[in-house]
């Protein structure tokens, strides 16, 4: 975890002034990759302060544009703070800050049982319905974020992980995605990594957190990534959780044919672009457990994975 942007309590205090949220009692750093956050303390409650580290003003807007909708929408989220004036962000030396509610709750982990996993599918799927409404004129799929483009492994070597020996794997998913009719997926705004970023507190679901990723991209990526993050093990398909999400998922959003069978195929899309991710943050035990998943999850056909339906 680094710090980019390190802020002294006098700099939260003065970012404060902006706000009515009470005084600064306390903060510490919160774990993130890309970004400044911080748990902050005041004398009113806990909160998030976002330091947004490298995003162009556009792409910024974007985003809060849509944790807003999201919010109005009455969807679990961490409401944005706005500022005495009515902002969403406060201008500081040349960088943005956000400052959202603090989001009670963990990430799911480990097993989940049934009661969760059909909260969560009917989390996603509702996510998925209540966005298709949401209309912004950018944030198209990103070259990172499109399944159908090969631009996976443009590098050979990562800080000593051979990329270049498990490249075949991204031709044979290219291969495989050519007989997919794109124009029948569905496209809409999408979280784009929901894996571990759904929030559970006393039984229920508290929030989705963490919207940098999101993008207009393919609906069924959502439930993919889900699946991807937490149904399978470097040795293990689970089966019948997958079949069970699938089955709940569709209550709330119907999926066509093309769209089950590219979810099959973005499971495996979602495994091999998290691998030179997590070798560019020298992230290494975590790129060969992922390579492992990959290579369990392709022993599952696609007919035995569109069996999961039911």
């Amino acid at each position: 975890m680094v710090m980019i942007t390190v802020l002294s309590k006098s700099d939260f205090e003065d970012i404060l002034k902006r706000y009515e949220i009470g005084k600064y009692v306390s903060h510490r750093p919160a774990r993130s990759n890309d970004n400044s956050v911080y748990f902050l303390d005041t004398s009113s409650g806990k909160f998030v302060l976002k330091v947004h580290e490298g995003v162009t003003p556009g792409r910024f807007v974007y985003i809060l544009r849509i944790i807003e909708f999201v919010s109005e929408h009455a969807l679990p989220s961490a409401k944005l703070i706005r500022t005495k004036h009515g902002r969403l962000f406060v201008l500081r030396n040349g960088k943005r800050i956000t400052i959202q509610e603090f989001a009670y709750g963990k990430p799911l982990d480990g097993a989940l049982p049934g009661s969760e996993i059909r909260n969560v599918a009917h989390l996603i799927g509702v996510l998925d319905k209540t966005l298709l409404k949401l209309r912004l004129r950018s944030g198209l799929v990103p070259k990172w974020g499109d399944p159908f483009r090969s631009v996976i492994f443009w590098d050979k070597e990562i800080n000593g992980f051979d990329l270049n020996g498990i490249k075949h794997y991204e031709d044979e998913l290219h291969d495989s995605l050519r007989a997919i009719k794109k124009d029948k997926l569905r496209k809409g705004i999408i979280h784009a990594d929901l894996g571990h970023n759904i929030l559970y507190k006393d039984g229920k679901i508290s929030a989705i957190t963490d919207w940098d990723d999101a993008h207009r991209g393919y609906l069924v990526y959502e439930p993919a990534v889900f699946i991807a993050d937490n149904f399978i093990t470097s040795d293990r398909v689970m089966k019948r959780d997958i079949s069970l999400f699938l089955r709940e998922y569709q209550r709330y959003f119907s999926l066509n044919q093309e769209e089950k069978k590219a979810i099959y195929y973005f499971i495996k899309f979602r495994y091999l672009n998290a691998i030179p991710w997590l070798a560019r943050h020298k992230k290494i035990n975590g790129a060969h457990a992922t390579l492992s998943r990959y290579e369990t999850f392709s022993r599952l056909s696609l007919d035995r994975f569109l069996g999961l339906y039911g």
